[in-house]
C-alpha cells in the first residue's frame, strides 16, 4: 500500500496505526515532502515498510516497491484487482485500464 502524506480523506499516519492494529501484514510506503530523520523515524515506528521523501526518481521508487512485493504474502496470490487495476505480484506487473504502467 503506498501512503501519501496528504491524503484528503484521511492522513497516513492513521492508515498505518489501524493497518498495524488489526495485524495487516500489507507491505506499505509512505510517500511524504517532510525530510527530517524525527518523521522518518515516526512513520518507521508506526510499522511502515518504507519511507519515501518528495522528489524522488521513478527508478528509485520501484527499486524500493519491488523487494517489499517479492517478500509479501499478497505474492501468493497471483493477481490482485481493485477496480481497473491489476497488480500481478508474480510477473511484477502493473495494469490499469488495459495499460501497462510497469
Amino acid at each position: 500500500m503506498i501512503l501519501n502524506e496528504m491524503m484528503p480523506w484521511r492522513d497516513s499516519w492513521s492508515v498505518l496505526t489501524e493497518l498495524r492494529k488489526y495485524k495487516s501484514t500489507v507491505p506499505t510506503v509512505k510517500l511524504t515532502a517532510r525530510d527530517k530523520t524525527p518523521d522518518n523515524v515516526k512513520g518507521l515506528e508506526l510499522a511502515a515498510d518504507d519511507y519515501l521523501v518528495k522528489l524522488f526518481e521513478w527508478a528509485e521508487f520501484t527499486a524500493r516497491i519491488k523487494p517489499l512485493l517479492r517478500r509479501s504474502p499478497l505474492r501468493l496470490q497471483g493477481v490482485v484487482r481493485i477496480g481497473d487495476l491489476e497488480l500481478d505480484l508474480l510477473c511484477m506487473k502493473v495494469v490499469r485500464g488495459g495499460k501497462v504502467i510497469i
